[in-house]
């Protein structure tokens, strides 16, 4: 499996290779075992893994696969514990990326009430322009004007 091989050696690129994964084999399944695979081979003390980058994009690339595979209520409580753990640790690289793939997947899971997916896209923005992560920023303001028409 290609995902296990570049994971073993490097967890960093676990999120490049889960979504290789996804195109070898044709769906989510394929992300979601591959981003799930490099999640498993971090290794280290627990609060150094909870903050890297790496956690954070593979939480992100499984809520994906699990909103994709017609998951939405997963794919929230995956990004949920991610954020959690970003309130614990304190570390928050990609806070504004969760809020913003959590917006996006509670549209999915009830597109009749835009109003939660509408809040978690203004933390998304608000949380982007604390940290001065302009491209965040943007992706999250983009989401809400596609929400808006």
């Amino acid at each position: 499996m290609l995902s296990s091989l570049v994971c073993q050696t490097n967890p960093t690129k676990a999120f490049d290779s889960a979504r290789r994964q996804d195109r070898i084999h044709g769906g989510p399944c394929g992300l979601l075992t591959g981003a799930a695979f490099g999640l498993n081979r971090l290794s280290g003390p627990r609060d150094r893994i909870f903050r890297t980058s790496s956690y954070r994009l593979i939480k992100i690339a499984l809520a994906e696969a699990e909103a994709q595979a017609s998951e939405p209520d997963r794919a929230v409580a995956i990004l949920d514990e991610a954020l959690a753990t970003s309130n614990r640790t304190g570390y928050r690289a990609f806070e504004a990326e969760l809020h913003r793939v959590r917006a996006e997947t509670l549209l999915r899971r009830g597109p009749a009430n835009p109003a939660p997916a509408e809040d978690a896209l203004l933390t998304a923005i608000a949380v982007a322009a604390q940290q001065g992560t302009r491209s965040f920023e943007l992706r999250a303001a983009l989401s809400l004007v596609r929400l808006n028409f």
